[in-house]
């Protein structure tokens, strides 16, 4: 259960109050000193009272400035320009993105009460992350603040966005998002960048021309971010040298494994990982590359993707996975002031909007998305329902009944047909099962 969580947004706090984050005079020791510590938090993380969090969420919930949704009364609501609140779901995904690249000590790891459990040959940093969400959940604006807070601070850094189609980073995606964080920073902050030489739509970098001699030479930061597509071509990151790699919404690739073995170069050498990768998906949008993305998800480690314990299938225990965002955590109204998910109210919500759904729709396709959308499993959010006339979540969850009340254990035997020097044979497996 965390506490205090406000204590980690007094910056955004003060600039909510009174429209700036410091009142010392730009170019004081004052203002220096205020800058200097806000960065090295935003690169090194915060710790208040005994609790901690990372670099990356500092940033968001300081200097990054998103459409929030407030619950005014009952199932009413409005959005407004404000920061993020503080959720215990970024807490867990801002730390399990800082443990795979860092890594992190067992008795570190126990203080940090995060839900799921990550093995210890898995926290030794050098690894990359996969994710699968419910939608709603912001990872585009927390990826955003994670491409910005890596191009403000870390210098000749070069962030690299992917996607399937383009409409997942601009006009209105992970890009246009990062290039407001910078806007932001540059207008508000005592980090202000120019960004003479490359200032596109889709690529944006650090730096300005100094003239010596005659002679146009570039200066500054030189930290850079690209966004590109790969809908024709899983190559089109081979050669590019990075420091991060994200994957906007992976389901929609139809070339996720060829793309993600081409790019994974950009963020290796040989055995060393000089880089991180992070890939995540929504439920509702993994028509195009489900198969593959749900391969990479429940079989993370081939690829070097940092697993964690499978706590939401039925029958998980004891399986690992990638880390899954469920629909009623952090659910818009069923948080305490605090962030911590109210997941029991929050289910029981959702429960009755899903048989409300089922009940009401005489299509079973309509309930499916719905599922798929709002998933509380992995499984759900994989859910296939285009082209199937049958109702594919109803199936599942009879599958999960079954499998769990072990009534069809001893209805057949499960084997296969082995050819023997006497002729062909049935061999009963050891074990079986759905």
């Amino acid at each position: 259960m965390l506490v205090n969580t406000e204590y980690f947004k007094k910056p955004a706090k003060t600039f909510l109050e009174k429209g700036r984050y410091t009142g010392a005079p730009a170019g004081s020791q004052e203002f220096y000193n205020y800058w200097t510590q806000e960065l090295d938090r935003c690169k090194n993380g915060y710790t208040v009272g005994g609790m901690s969090i990372t670099g990356h969420h500092y940033f968001y919930l300081n200097y990054c400035q998103i459409k929030l949704t407030e619950v005014i009364k009952g199932t009413s609501a409005t959005k407004s320009v404000s920061f993020p609140n503080f959720w215990d779901g970024d807490y867990e995904y801002f730390w399990l993105m800082d443990i795979s690249r860092n890594g992190i000590e067992r008795s570190k790891l126990t203080t940090l009460n995060l839900s799921t459990n990550v093995e210890d040959k898995w926290i030794d940093g050098g690894h990359h992350l996969i994710v699968s969400k419910a939608r709603r959940k912001g990872f585009s604006y927390k990826n955003a603040a994670i491409t910005t807070n890596t191009y403000n601070t870390v210098k000749d850094s070069y962030t690299l966005l992917c996607a399937f189609d383009k409409k997942y980073l601009y006009p209105k995606g992970i890009m246009t998002m990062a290039a407001a964080n910078m806007d932001f920073i540059n207008e508000h902050t005592g980090w202000s960048k120019r960004r003479s030489v490359v200032d596109k739509q889709n690529h944006k970098k650090a730096s300005y021309l100094e003239y010596i001699n005659g002679q146009g030479i570039e200066k500054g930061y030189k930290s850079e971010v690209e966004a590109i597509t790969f809908k024709d071509n899983p190559d089109a990151a081979r050669g590019k040298d990075a420091t991060l790699v994200i994957f906007e919404e992976a389901g929609a690739f139809s070339n996720l494994k060829n793309t993600f073995m081409a790019t994974r170069p950009t963020v290796e050498d040989g055995g060393i990982t000089t880089g991180q990768m992070i890939i995540f998906g929504t439920g509702g949008d993994m028509e195009g590359g489900t198969i593959d993305f749900e391969s990479m998800f429940y079989n993370p480690t081939p690829y070097n993707l940092m697993p964690v314990n499978n706590i939401w299938d039925d029958g998980g225990e004891g399986t690992n996975c990638g880390w899954f965002f469920p629909s009623y955590r952090n659910k818009v109204g069923f948080m305490d002031k605090n962030g911590n998910s109210l997941v029991d109210p929050a289910k029981f919500h959702e429960e009755n909007e899903r048989e409300r759904i089922k009940s009401e729709s005489k299509d079973a396709r309509i309930y499916d998305k719905h599922i798929t959308e709002y998933p509380w499993k992995p499984r759900e959010a994989f859910l296939q329902t285009s082209n199937n006339v049958f109702p594919t979540a109803a199936l599942v969850e009879h599958r999960g009944n079954l499998v769990r009340s072990k009534q069809v254990d001893n209805v057949g035997t499960a084997g296969m047909l082995v050819e023997t020097n006497s002729g062909i044979k049935f061999r009963p497996l050891k074990k079986s099962g759905l």
